[in-house]
């Protein structure tokens, strides 16, 4: 049996009123379930209550007269609680409001809100008892804890990531078997660099149409209220402005509701800056939300298009949207992002001489800083990993590793190096071929880049790991190509398209690199929160938009390189133009093959504005 002195020796070390206990008791009463609180007896209650009264204790807050344009009695007042648990204050004789006449009197509770009492209302004090329970003798007024609004109570957020997502790609693609033919580079495309076909828009769609197309999707599919949106960024490397932004074009979806005030603008560098308008999103929601208490959205969207032959098989397009908010299904592991940036000028798209959508690439130095980057990353990402989580984690660790993917050939060696680092620092030992590992300690970039034995004995070693982590992800990849910003990201599409089992992926992590030329990078991890219904709700919502994009896939217009060759020469005519023009694809006198609901460039008028329709 617990003595009543021991009760009140917890509620003196803790500074505790009986207020306090209620608000407990509260948070654990639901419907089905017993009040617990019921089971003490009314003798208890009244045996707690005189021994707490006897205490004479002071509460580490001051209980004040809260009424407006009255002063407080100069006079301390006792406390006490009474036999329903409530704390209590008794004034003492001659204070200013021992008789209570404060009728039509404003009065400010305790969270600072004015409110107007009714004409003829009872104040507290002289209502002769206390809220729930008897008076306390003498005139008496309940006293709550200073309590705060809802925005004070919700706390920083937790789990923030990935709610919901749109996944949109053109309707049009050329197959790269058909196009090394063409371009007399057999078994290039497809044996040397692993793809299999390549998007690609026409004339009539851009950057700017694409996001759009992508966001209203995300707004209409997940009945998103347009107010619930505090920022909005937008990734993306396939400008058609050097000074607007994509982000403002896409507050024309906003406008129905009047919604202007929603941060973020767009994110440019290469195929990274799609990773960061999503940073940009998650810092923004641990910095706001438990103020705002609105969700962002982050767009990642490009078109790649390369004028030389065999660059142009590396091309994509492709436009995600991403709803990200607190309590995730899918959440980014907070502090666990590792980053490196350096002056490379391995691919760049220069102002000067004609406009042109085609970039300047030194292929060589891309796949070196790339594979820089990579090792940089991977190895700040494992020191940050260790100093937070007090252990270390291996490839073997994560449930998927995904990649920025210009092509399938170079993620496959990428996540090579990563299984080769891991042997290195003692985290992975148990591989095929140990010993040649070993050996090949001691290499430096430069020359395991153009090393083949290299390549050969860690491409063997990983190989079982590239089959399970790597491979099942990068359908997206293969069939629509590199699509910049967007292309790590087709990899988390996948795996949610191809998992069903919310058991497979609860708790368990993915490890993410992005790479963008010029460069900068980062790595990162996420984790699968799937073990409560609404988080394993919001992932089936996310599936059926997956299991959509993977039908849309199958509907798409298969074009010969002839017709894809003529398609690039219209989007060249297009952007050198230098008065009014209609796109050809709208004007050859059919309409151009695009899928339902799909934003489109209608022309570019005087001053080279832009200007967009939708195809219902």
């Amino acid at each position: 049996m617990i003595l009543a002195s021991e009760v009140v020796e917890v509620y003196v070390n803790y500074a505790l009123t009986k207020d306090d206990t209620e608000a407990i008791n509260e948070l654990g009463v639901w419907p089905g379930r017993e009040d617990i609180s019921k089971k003490v007896s009314t003798k208890a209650k009244s045996a707690l209550t005189r021994a707490l009264n006897k205490e004479h204790r002071l509460l580490p807050y001051a209980i004040i007269d809260m009424a407006k344009g009255r002063k407080a009695a100069a006079v301390e007042p006792e406390v006490e609680i009474d036999e329903e648990g409530h704390v209590i204050e008794r004034k003492l004789a001659g204070s200013d409001d021992e008789n209570g006449d404060d009728e039509d009197e404003e009065v400010k509770d305790m969270a600072g809100v004015i409110i107007q009492k009714p004409s003829g209302a009872k104040s507290p004090s002289t209502s002769g008892a206390t809220r729930g329970g008897r008076g306390g003798g003498g005139a008496s007024r309940v006293i709550g804890i200073p309590r705060k609004s809802s925005l004070e109570n919700s706390g920083p957020p937790k789990n923030i990531g990935i709610k919901g997502f749109e996944f949109y790609f053109p309707k049009n693609y050329v197959d790269l078997a058909d196009l090394e033919k063409y371009d007399n580079e057999v078994g290039k495309y497809t044996k040397g660099r692993g793809q299999k076909e390549m998007s690609f828009c026409t004339d009539c769609e851009d950057s700017v149409s694409m996001a759009l197309t992508v966001t209203s999707a995300l707004l209409k599919n997940y009945n998103i209220d347009i107010k619930d949106i505090g920022y909005l960024s937008v990734g993306t490397e396939s400008l058609v402005d050097k000074s607007k932004s994509i982000k403002t074009s896409l507050m024309r979806l906003f406008k129905p509701e009047e919604n202007h005030d929603i941060g973020g603008v767009d994110m440019k560098n290469a195929c990274y800056g799609g990773t960061e308008a999503i940073f940009g999103a998650v810092d923004w929601l641990q910095a706001n939300y438990d103020t705002e208490h609105r969700n962002a959205i982050a767009v990642l969207v490009d078109i790649a298009v390369y004028g030389e032959k065999s660059a142009r098989s590396t091309g994509g397009a492709s436009a995600i949207a991403f709803l990200i908010g607190p309590d995730a299904p899918i959440s980014f592991e907070k502090g666990l992002r590792s980053y490196y940036m350096e002056d490379i000028t391995d691919f760049y798209k220069p102002i000067g001489g004609m406009a042109s959508e085609y970039p300047v690439v030194n292929g060589a130095d891309s796949i070196k800083a790339y594979a820089q980057a990579l090792d940089e990353c991977f190895t700040a990402y494992n020191k940050k990993v260790l100093r937070l989580l007090n252990k270390e984690r291996s490839i073997e660790d994560y449930v998927a590793v995904m990649f920025h993917c210009p092509y399938y050939r170079l993620i496959q060696k990428a996540f090579a190096r990563l299984v080769f680092k891991d042997f290195l620092d003692g985290r992975n030992t148990n591989l095929v071929g140990a010993e040649k590992l070993e050996q090949l300690r001691n290499i430096t970039l430069e020359e395991s880049l153009n090393s083949r034995e290299f390549w050969h004995d860690i491409l063997l070693s990983a190989n079982d790991l590239l089959k399970e982590k790597v491979e099942p992800n990068v359908e997206f990849n293969l069939r629509l190509g590199n699509s910049y910003t967007a292309s790590l990201y087709t990899q988390i599409i996948k795996l949610i398209h191809r998992i069903s089992d919310h058991e497979e992926l609860n708790g368990k992590k993915a490890l993410l690199f992005s790479y963008g030329s010029g460069c900068a990078s980062a790595m990162f991890s996420l984790t699968f929160n799937l073990d409560d219904e609404k988080n394993r709700n919001e992932y089936e919502n996310m599936r059926k938009s997956a299991l959509n994009a993977a039908e849309r896939m199958e509907s798409r217009v298969r074009y010969s390189p002839d017709e894809y060759t003529a398609i690039m020469k219209d989007r060249e005519d297009l952007i050198e133009s230098e008065k009014p023009i209609v796109p050809h694809a709208l004007n050859n006198g059919k309409f151009p093959e695009i899928f339902p609901n799909t934003y489109y460039l209608t022309h570019i008028g005087e001053n080279f504005l832009r200007y967009y329709a939708i195809h219902t």
